[in-house]
């Protein structure tokens, strides 16, 4: 665990100072899969570690990544498969691939509901 926070705080100091959202993205989901790995309590891991990824988000300035009641059998197939390969990338391009979709999704509802607010008139 120390060797991990050295770690995460060395690389998030240094991706204060980038401008590259892509790599800050890859090192939050990264960090995710790496505590997770670790597993260093009895419960509460998995939540502990998406709190710390979207911790670490919110420092970065980005927009926090979520998983939904329905993604989650994805996203512990995503975390075996990268653990069992030693692959991360296999874990943060699932990730990417969630994120991107639950934006388009959160976009997609929003320009509905201006779709919404335009047909409604306050006055007559």
């Amino acid at each position: 665990m120390k060797k991990w926070c050295y770690e995460v705080n060395e690389k998030r100091n240094e991706l204060l100072k980038s401008g590259d959202i892509y790599d800050k993205y890859l090192f939050t989901f990264e960090s995710h899969l790496d505590l997770l790995t670790i597993h260093p309590w009895v419960d509460g891991n998995g939540r502990t570690s998406r709190l710390v990824m979207n911790q670490l988000q919110f420092e970065l300035g980005l927009i926090p990544a979520k998983i939904l009641k329905e993604d989650i059998a994805e996203y512990i197939d995503a975390l075996i498969k990268a653990r069992e390969g030693h692959d991360p990338s296999v874990f943060s391009s699932f990730m990417m691939a969630l994120h991107i979709r639950n934006l388009q999704a959160e976009i997609t509802e929003f320009k509905k509901s201006q779709e919404v607010s335009e047909d409604k008139t306050i006055f007559s």
